[in-house]
């Protein structure tokens, strides 16, 4: 099944960059910043309604901290959605709410549990304190019933960046990448949704892509944005589309950091923002529809 994700679920940098609010925000201040997320989330219904993106291929990724709104609306609208139990802004994955993660999950219903993981096969000490949570995590939704969609980005240590420098992307980054899958497979970990940083050939990608779906047979793969420009977001995109498995992308500031910038300044009304968040989400749905066909 195709699934296209407008993922705004930051909570940290949405918050400082966006808001430039430090700290725990007013009130007044968190409003504005829950409206944002609406905002977005109002874009994702302009999309569907316009026909251009199809409602049982859409689907979100927003926090309960800012978006708790934006969850119930998704769930009343049918609209698929994902929830994030890491904390956010932390190097370390750890679970936002501690031990009651699982009465926040409890309570919103998601489609999907999200974990956002940093994991560098170089980093044993880390990698191992993280896959115990995760474990704990991937027991709890076993028992459950519910389904883990695995963000893994894989950032270089300082040794692999002066080793690599710029080509750390396309020299390094995969290889470990596939080291990572497996050691995250292999400690029991089973996500029915990766979310993968993108590679810049079809070749790479198959490699890639056909480690995580070979090491946990029956899950799929999905293309996250990093925060790249759009045309990068669409090569990536349109590269892991010929790749079979590979069922869609998560993509976040990419579309919307720019279009609610300008709002935030006054510089857009809340229609116009809509317009054009809407307009970027469904062209790179285009875009993967369009790779998948050829």
């Amino acid at each position: 099944m195709t699934l296209f994700i407008l993922a705004f679920d930051q909570r940290v940098s949405f918050r400082e960059k966006l808001f430039a609010v430090k700290g725990t925000p007013t009130p007044a201040q968190k409003r504005r910043i829950e409206a944002a997320k609406e905002t977005v989330f109002d874009a994702v219904m302009q999309a569907i309604r316009s026909g251009k993106v199809v409602r049982r291929e859409a689907a979100v990724l927003c926090d309960e901290e800012y978006g708790a709104a934006v969850l119930r609306r998704a769930r009343k609208e049918k609209v698929a959605f994902a929830l994030p139990v890491e904390k956010s802004g932390c190097e370390e994955f750890q679970f936002e709410y501690g031990k009651n993660f699982a009465s926040h999950v409890r309570k919103f219903k998601p489609d999907f549990v999200k974990v956002l993981v940093r994991y560098n096969p170089a980093n044993k000490a880390l990698n191992k304190r993280q896959l115990v949570r995760l474990r704990q995590l991937q027991q709890w939704l076993d028992a459950n019933g519910g389904k883990l969609l695995f963000e893994m980005l894989v950032p270089p240590t300082k040794s692999q960046l002066k080793a690599y420098g710029k080509n750390f992307d396309c020299r390094a980054r995969p290889a470990l990448m596939v080291k990572a899958l497996r050691e995250i497979t292999t400690a029991g970990v089973r996500p029915a949704v990766w979310k993968l940083e993108g590679v810049e050939s079809k070749q790479t990608a198959g490699e890639v892509f056909g480690a995580a779906l070979a090491f946990a047979p029956g899950s799929r793969v999905i293309v996250l944005g990093r925060g790249e420009s759009l045309d990068h977001v669409k090569k990536w995109v349109a590269t892991a589309a010929a790749v079979p498995g590979v069922e869609g992308f998560a993509v976040g500031r990419t579309i919307f950091r720019a279009p609610l910038a300008k709002m935030i300044a006054g510089k857009a009304t809340r229609a116009q923002t809509v317009n054009e968040i809407a307009g970027t989400y469904a062209e790179i749905v285009a875009c993967f529809r369009k790779a998948r066909k050829n």
